[in-house]
């Protein structure tokens, strides 16, 4: 399922040749995914995911399960500041921020949304450990 209110940023910084490709492959491997995908890199030299055989392969099975991305520059002060930038040129509801070293269960983000999407129906809810844990992870805007 492609959730289009939900977009997933991971910030990279020298982590291109090793855990970077299977954050991705975990999120092409989600039962739930999100509408998009961007990619910070603060990298010295900026890639180019499509001159990668292993980053076209990732990020075209992304498109072809309906999962717009993107690939930018970063601001190269670290992930706070390129969150800050998604949530500022995203218009969706929900920002879920990824580190470029986890590999995401298959079904990570189905629970967070599911948590709360639930905690907005129950609002007593809201300060349960679990819900304040899913807010950091996936922050509504």
């Amino acid at each position: 399922m492609i959730l289009q209110d939900v977009v997933a940023t991971v910030s990279t910084k020298n982590r291109t040749q090793t855990a970077l490709p299977l954050v991705l492959t975990s999120i092409l491997s989600s039962n739930y995914k999100p509408g998009k995908l961007v990619v910070y890199d603060d990298n010295d030299k900026l890639i180019n995911p499509s001159e990668n055989e292993i980053y076209r392969n990732i990020l075209s099975g992304l498109l072809n399960a309906g999962v717009h991305w993107y690939w930018l520059p970063g601001e190269k002060k670290g992930q706070v500041p390129n969150h800050e930038k998604a949530r500022t040129s995203f218009s969706e509801e929900f920002i879920w921020r990824i580190d470029d070293d986890n590999i995401l269960s298959s079904n990570v983000l189905e629970e967070l949304y599911k948590a709360i999407k639930r905690s907005e129906e129950h609002t007593s809810e809201l300060q349960s450990p679990c819900n304040l844990v899913c807010r950091l992870l996936l922050e509504k805007k």
